[in-house]
């Protein structure tokens, strides 16, 4: 289990700091485009909610990843491969 989920305390933290990003992920919506709050706050909340759990799958194949051994592009080309799987 991803160490985010086996607590309820760092769960919930996580989940507020990613509905704050996606807070301002709207403000940036309102300020840029001619959007009202309330359409901006409905798009953006669920998806970087979506995001953010979406993103952690990342940790599992870097975490096998054996660090001390591995050279610099080996780390380089996993951490790329991990995002692109993630996103």
């Amino acid at each position: 289990m991803h160490p985010l989920l086996a607590a309820p305390t760092r769960l919930l933290g996580y989940a507020v700091l990613l509905l704050a990003l996606g807070a301002a992920a709207a403000a940036l919506g309102v300020l840029v485009s001619a959007i009202d709050w309330t359409s901006a706050l409905a798009f953006a909340l669920p998806l970087a909610l979506l995001h953010g759990f979406v993103a952690l799958s990342a940790y599992y194949p870097c975490r096998q990843f054996d660090r001390r051994r591995a050279l610099a592009l080996q780390v380089l080309s996993l951490t790329v491969t991990a995002v692109a799987a993630s996103v």
